[in-house]
């Protein structure tokens, strides 16, 4: 048996792309291991599959959710609280 092959029954069986999700996660699945069994049973690219988690994770689209770290971002390439100056 696969290591996906829950995963890939649940889904054949009529449970949402986030049910799947919610019952990897509870099995114990995380980081890189949680994303390519996703992945692979959800046949998702990587920038489909951080779509999805944003939406499931967050509620919100992945734009809206990196939104919230542009003003961090501004601050790091613009050289703000950076004493060297080169951070990046």
């Amino acid at each position: 048996m696969s290591d996906t092959a829950k995963y890939e029954d649940m889904l054949a069986n009529g449970s949402t792309a986030v049910e799947v999700y919610h019952s990897a996660k509870r099995d114990g699945l995380v980081g890189a291991a949680l994303v390519r069994t996703i992945r692979k049973v959800l046949r998702l690219s990587f920038v489909e599959y951080k779509q999805f988690w944003a939406q499931t994770e967050h509620q919100m689209s992945l734009e809206h959710y990196q939104e919230r770290f542009q003003g961090a971002i501004d601050k790091l390439s613009c050289g703000e609280d950076n004493e060297g100056g080169d951070l990046l």
